[in-house]
C-alpha cells in the first residue's frame, strides 16, 4: 500500500510540474 500511495504523490508531483 506504501508503494501505491508514492507512486501516486510523485505522478501528482510531475503534474503539478507540467
Amino acid at each position: 500500500m506504501g508503494d501505491l500511495m508514492c507512486c501516486f504523490v510523485v505522478f501528482a508531483g510531475l503534474i503539478r510540474t507540467w
